[in-house]
């Protein structure tokens, strides 16, 4: 499939998600869906599996992660300045060095609460709030290195690949 076709298919399936996640959140469910795209690198990752619960004005904070609907479709970011008397909220990724354009209190679709990792062969949900979340994180973080490193040192040693082997460097 050319990049064309899969950015077609990814803005048709974007579409489809947006549709029936907001639907999801107005009534005051919860949605989970993978990420696609870097922008919120090293806190989510591209494929990263995330939980959004429904956006409520007066729990929005500095420093989370907001679903913000945008021209585009829909993003996640990270909500640096918010004024609600305004109703001026200020948003950027984490990869990012600017900030996004500001957007309304209606375009914040809801919050990111949590994502799956993986520790060893299970995959977990870890909160970004909970201690339990963040000691999650952090293991996976430590793995991912620790893999990284070994499969350098196996790379170094004998000469192979281990993307052949399913890790990514």
């Amino acid at each position: 499939m050319t990049d064309r076709k899969k950015f077609s298919e990814a803005r048709r399936l974007s579409r489809r998600f947006e549709s029936f996640g907001l639907d999801c959140l107005k009534a005051g469910l919860r949605v989970r869906f993978p990420v696609r795209g870097a922008g919120m690198s090293p806190a989510i990752g591209d494929g990263d599996t995330v939980y959004v619960k429904p956006a409520s004005e007066a729990h929005l904070c500095r420093g989370e992660i907001v679903l913000v609907r945008v021209d585009s479709g829909f993003c996640l970011r990270r909500l640096i300045r918010a004024d609600t008397g305004r109703d001026v909220f200020i948003t950027r990724g984490d990869y990012g060095l600017q900030d996004d354009p500001a957007v309304r209190y209606e375009q914040i679709l809801g919050v990111a609460v949590a994502k799956d990792v993986r520790i060893g062969r299970k995959l977990m949900r870890a909160n970004f709030r909970s201690i339990g979340g963040r000691l999650l994180l952090g293991l996976a973080r430590g793995q991912s290195v620790v893999s990284k490193l070994l499969c350098l040192t196996d790379r170094a040693g004998r000469g192979d690949d281990c993307i052949a082997r399913g890790s990514k460097h």
